[in-house]
């Protein structure tokens, strides 16, 4: 078949990736790339890229490798790639992406708006903070659906804490009795950081202009303006070596010097991509104080050590490709999971290590993923 397409479990929204009837090789495939896919999809944002055929051993040569997008592009066949894969049948490339979207503001699950009802800032802050902005209040807005017999409204809706990295990571509300409009979100302060691979959207590694921040010289001031830019109050403790998992994008800077008083992660000091040579166990990290702003604080280093790597994705991955008894064993170890994830989203696929177990053992899909 011509253009774009997913292979595996029965769901429309993941998969092995293929392009004109050929699968895409794993080689520095990662989520920018994944993110072309699910655009040109017609699908939500991407929510992981997966590698390592982990959708299956595919059936055809490959016919893509060494994908590199920016994540803007159209259309994958946009994206810089090479023709002429060397690559075996483990190494197909595949993505989840979202069931989640957000159009001029209004929000969308499975294609069908979701009713305001229950919705607050909160709500409208995760929104914001899954499309790049720091800050987000429910609007009217020019666009926003009145409630009328003729829309058909999604069933269910979310109930956000106000702290997840994006909508995927809130629990699901009945919205049955829809008394509001659509969702309509107004958005402020967009950002060029975000903190990837801790708890919540208040601790991680720092990604600065979609690549990791190098850990010399990294110190609380640094971390203060990270904090503040992204909407919380101000650093409580910063990290090094990686301390929220490995990363394996490419540093864009290094030697960051803020003052401690910038209003934004960019204008404070700092090396260029260029004179940046960092290993993936030296990205800078931060945890931050969101007492004022959400009513409570955070978990800190102890918390997050004791909590492990797992977080909500896995368990919507292991919804979409089917779940099994915690002790029905499976194929293979948890680390053969952690070199699959090596090279895709770093915050996303070490959770999704149990649902490839069972994926692997032959469980049966019992049910679907609010992905």
């Amino acid at each position: 078949s011509k253009g774009i397409s997913l292979r595996g479990p029965a769901h429309s929204f993941l998969g092995n990736v293929y392009y004109d009837g050929k699968p895409v090789c794993d080689d520095k495939w990662d989520l920018l790339d994944a993110q072309v896919v699910c655009h040109q999809l017609g699908l939500g944002p991407a929510i992981a890229a997966t590698t390592d055929s982990f959708f299956g051993i595919p059936e055809d040569e490959f016919g893509f490798d060494n994908v590199e997008c920016i994540g803007s592009e159209s259309a994958l066949l946009n994206c810089e790639h090479s023709t002429t894969p060397n690559c075996d049948m483990g190494e197909a490339a595949g993505v989840i992406c979202s069931r989640v979207d957000i159009r001029q503001g209004e929000v969308f699950l499975d294609n069908l708006p979701v009713c305001s009802t229950f919705w607050d800032e909160k709500h409208a802050k995760v929104a914001c903070r899954q499309m790049g902005y720091s800050n987000g209040v429910v609007s009217n807005g020019v666009v926003a659906r009145e409630r009328s017999s003729s829309v058909n409204y999604h069933q269910q809706t979310f109930d956000c804490s106000g702290l997840e990295q994006n909508l995927l990571g809130c629990p699901m509300v009945n919205s049955s009795n829809c008394t509001g409009q659509q969702v309509n979100v107004l958005c402020t302060g967009p950002v060029s950081v975000k903190l990837i691979g801790g708890e919540n959207s208040a601790s991680g590694n720092v990604y600065f202009m979609n690549g990791p921040v190098c850990d010399d010289n990294w110190d609380i001031e640094d971390g203060d303006v990270v904090c503040r830019n992204l909407g919380f109050e101000s650093a409580i403790e910063v990290t090094k070596g990686s301390f929220f998992g490995p990363v394996y994008r490419d540093f864009t800077t290094n030697h960051v010097q803020c003052s401690g008083y910038e209003d934004t992660f960019e204008v404070c000091s700092k090396r260029d991509k260029k004179g940046t040579f960092c290993s993936k166990m030296e990205a800078a990290g931060v945890f931050c104080n969101v007492t004022k702003a959400n009513g409570h604080h955070i978990n800190k280093r102890q918390d997050q050590e004791a909590a492990g790597s797992t977080v909500n994705i896995g368990q919507q991955v292991m919804g979409a490709l089917g779940s099994c008894n915690e002790d029905s064993g499976g194929g293979g170890e948890d680390g053969e999971l952690e070199d699959a994830a090596e090279g895709a989203a770093e915050d996303a696929l070490i959770a999704a290590r149990r649902s490839k177990r069972n994926s692997e053992s032959g469980c049966s899909d019992a049910h679907g993923a609010i992905l």
